[in-house]
């Protein structure tokens, strides 16, 4: 029915565009050879361009042709334009730079101007920032533009610089915004100061500076018509009081971008701001007024949206019923998701079988026998996807640990409590860190001036004497609001220090418990083998006393026998003590059984530590291993830097000690990625990721590996200062040669060039720093941000491209790129 609907539209549509050709085509063929015509013939175009027809080019070319006849630059002008913007739209790019280049011979410069902005922002818009950059740089050169157009340029020239996230872009917009000033053109006054707040904003991080562009731009959009940059201006506004906590100014102008988009019909955007003033909602615990949002959110998208988004909101309702505690409700949104491999669906799925009630468990078709080994499923299987994929952000990991924590403190099992704990009191620690720096504090305390959109103008009619009154209470305030702020964080870090302390208290006691039972059971089991001890001797007593009744009873009864039971008595002797010798026998050769599988055990695992599984297992079947070429794989280098500074300051005892446990730490992490290491040269440590079994994800493991690393160790530089080293990283990814060396002392290792390089890497890496090759950064450079350092001379190799990978995204405070969720030891102090 809805394609019958739409086919019977479209065919509509093409009558009555046809009608409307039909009747220019009669005006055309009466029409004479002038400017008129000119327009009628782009005008026949411009229809047939609506109906994708062919012809449309054909009538363009033909009012090129009358314009050039008539040299009037205002026609050519119009009728270039036409043909480009249909090359454009077929794709036809060389078509568009031919005609860009016949603009320029137009006598009018502002029209060749005109011309170059246009073609720019076609490509702008298909995000070909350098060839929109080149049109708008040929416009730049011009001589003698008007004021407007030279404006216009500049403005033009500032937004590709802004898209880009380059803070170049404020030196063109301020370039820009004195031209309009000049001409008072209020509008684009209004998007420029908007657009500059949006880049102290998000790259300068300067909100008072932002609020400043964006108050002048508020004020600019008095008697301007409401647009989409309206709707954005309030939404910046609306940002900006949401990041200094100003919750009630947030909401009011989130509420009237809201008001702005719903009035011209900008779907997009109203889902958007529905969303974000949900949240504001929600993280003020009006779960009502979160929850209208959300569902009207969900009802605008319903017909629309991906199934990925329709799980996205699913979610979000759940989890608001959630913190209702309507638990039916949330199970009922949640379950219109199912199957999903969304990791918020099965994050909060998890924490609803944790906490539901038996009778909505039931109900749902869920036994509650099984609440917490299907929330622990959830949970885990949660944070696994996001790790694999990539989506979670420091914020959904603090989330997710702090629920498993609850869920293992569900299950009493203390310990693993303690640890997921942990992990969220050590991210939620390094986020506070971040958005509580002393700078943002200020910020905080100097934007509580800003008031309404109003606020300058009408602080110019106050008194002197009011104005310093208000000044001394908004101070006041300022300072009551930080005081609350401090105390409400140090209440905060109180519980999760006294959650901290009882969940270890707890593990600790159910440790010590387990220590109990197990001391108890050792000594039942002392006492049963005493008793069965004892029972056995009293046996042999009785065993003995019956043998002895027997003798006397024979020797009584049969004298002329006295011979023959001697000797009966000493056979049965003699076969009792070859039975307890062949027992004692079959004890010691039993135990020494069991010396030799230990011991056996033993030289198979310090043989594992010496060699890959694959290579031993070879070795021990063939009494050698070959060597193999491996064509893919990522070495690793790591050296520290200060290792001859700091072996003067420290004893050599000390020395090796602080190597053993960085090298241990390595070794740990690169196990968690199946990168293999080949040995440690002094302070020097090599590993291979990508052998001995192929692996297709190497590059991303060793790089995820060197992260980690260098989180490490900046951690631990840290926490001791001086007293440990700097690290310098390099990795590269080629083929190598793998294999055992020698015959005594033998060990795994690897050669070939791709070696040499990754050494080259780290040679010219920095302290702090992870250097990858040109070879590595294509295989990763989709997943990680990388900055090019250039060509850089290496010994023996040449000048090689080499880059610096970011390590923005890695957190100090214990949160790694690829999280574990399995808690197996914990160590308390």
């Amino acid at each position: 029915m809805i394609f019958f609907v739409a086919a019977t539209n479209f065919s509509y549509a093409q009558k009555i565009g046809q009608a409307r050709i039909d009747s220019l085509l009669s005006q055309l063929q009466i029409s004479k050879e002038d400017t008129a015509k000119v327009v009628l013939l782009v005008r026949i175009g411009n229809n047939y361009k609506r109906l994708n027809s062919p012809n449309a080019g054909h009538y363009y070319h033909q009012g090129i042709a009358l314009a050039e006849k008539l040299r009037v630059s205002k026609y050519i002008y119009l009728t270039y334009e036409a043909m480009r913007s249909l090359s454009f739209a077929n794709k036809d790019y060389p078509a568009v730079e031919r005609y860009i280049s016949r603009s320029q011979a137009i006598a009018d410069v502002d029209l060749r101007c005109k011309f170059l902005l246009s073609a720019g922002y076609d490509y702008y818009l298909e995000g070909d920032y350098v060839r929109a950059q080149r049109c708008y740089m040929k416009a730049y050169k011009l001589p003698h533009l008007s004021t407007k157009n030279t404006a216009m340029v500049d403005f033009y020239i500032g937004s590709t610089y802004y898209s880009k996230g380059d803070t170049l872009a404020i030196r063109y917009y301020a370039a820009a915004l004195a031209g309009f000033t000049k001409v008072n053109d209020r509008s684009f006054m209004r998007r420029i100061n908007q657009n500059i707040g949006g880049l102290y904003l998000s790259l300068k991080r300067d909100l008072k500076t932002a609020m400043q562009y964006y108050q002048q731009a508020v004020a600019l959009s008095r008697n301007l018509p409401e647009d989409n940059s309206s709707a954005g201006l309030n939404q910046s506004l609306a940002s900006v009081y949401q990041a200094i906590g100003d919750t009630l100014r947030a909401l009011t102008y989130y509420a009237e971008a809201l008001r702005t988009v719903k009035k011209i019909g900008d779907s997009k955007s109203t889902l958007l701001l529905l969303d974000q003033i949900s949240l504001l909602h929600y993280q003020q615990k009006s779960y009502n007024r979160a929850l209208e949002e959300s569902l009207e959110a969900l009802k605008l998208s319903a017909n629309n949206a991906t199934k990925e988004q329709l799980d996205n909101r699913y979610n979000t309702i759940a989890w608001i019923y959630y913190a209702k505690k309507d638990y039916t409700n949330a199970l009922t949104y949640l379950q219109k998701a199912l199957p999903s491999k969304n990791i918020g669906v099965l994050g909060t799925l998890g924490s609803i079988y944790r906490e539901a009630p038996d009778g909505v468990l039931a109900e749902a078709g869920v036994d509650p026998a099984h609440r917490y080994s299907l929330a622990l499923y959830n949970l885990e299987e949660s944070m696994r996807l996001a790790a694999n994929t990539k989506e979670a952000t420091p914020y959904f990991y603090q989330e997710a640990y702090q629920e498993l924590s609850m869920t293992f403190e569900k299950m009493k099992d203390y310990p693993r409590a303690y640890a997921a704990f942990s992990r969220y009191v050590s991210i939620k620690d390094s986020l506070a860190r971040v958005n509580n720096n002393k700078e943002y504090i200020k910020i905080v305390a100097e934007s509580k001036h800003f008031h309404t959109e109003d606020s300058l103008k009408l602080q110019q009619q106050i008194a002197k004497a009011k104005l310093d009154r208000q000044t001394l209470i908004a101070t006041q305030q300022q300072q009551a609001l930080l005081l609350n702020r401090q105390q409400l964080s140090l209440v905060s870090k109180e519980k999760d220090l006294q959650k901290l302390n009882y969940l270890k208290t707890q593990a600790f006691l159910e440790l010590e418990q387990g220590k109990r039972k197990a001391r108890e059971q050792e000594l039942n089991t002392a006492r049963q083998a005493q008793k069965l001890s004892e029972t056995r001797l009293l046996l042999q007593k009785s065993e003995l006393s019956a043998q002895q009744t027997k003798g006397k009873l024979f020797m009584a009864g049969i004298g002329g026998l006295i011979l023959l039971s001697l000797v009966i008595g000493k056979s049965y002797i003699n076969q009792r003590r070859s039975n307890r010798l062949l027992t004692k026998a079959n004890a010691e050769i039993s135990e020494a059984n069991a010396r030799i599988s230990f011991e056996q055990q033993r030289s198979e695992n310090l043989l594992l530590n010496i060699l890959p599984a694959d290579v031993a297992e070879e070795l021990k079947e063939k009494g050698s291993a070959n060597a193999r070429l491996f064509d893919e794989v990522t070495v690793l280098f790591t050296d520290f830097v200060n290792f001859t500074t700091l072996s003067q300051q420290l004893t050599p005892e000390e020395l090796v000690a602080e190597l053993h446990f960085c090298f241990m730490a390595f070794d740990k992490i690169i196990s968690n990625y199946s990168i293999e290491k080949i040995k440690t040269i002094g302070d020097a440590y090599l590993a291979v990721g990508g052998l001995p079994s192929p692996d297709n994800l190497h590059a991303e493991n060793v790089v995820r590996a060197a992260l980690e690393i260098a989180a490490f160790v900046r951690q631990r530089k840290a926490s001791l200062g001086d007293k440990t080293f700097d690290i310098r990283i390099g990795i590269h990814s080629g083929s190598v040669v793998a294999g055992i060396v020698g015959v005594k002392k033998f060990a795994y290792d690897i050669w070939g060039d791709t070696v040499n390089t990754a050494a080259r890497m780290e040679q010219n890496s920095m302290p702090g720093k992870i250097n990858v090759s040109e070879t590595t950064y294509r295989l990763v450079r989709d997943s990680f941000t990388f900055t090019y350092r250039g060509k850089i001379e290496a010994k023996n190799k040449g000048s090689l491209d080499m880059y610096f990978l970011d390590q923005s995204e890695v957190f100090d405070g214990n949160l790694t790129a690829n999280p574990s969720v399995v808690f197996d030891a914990v160590t308390f102090e």
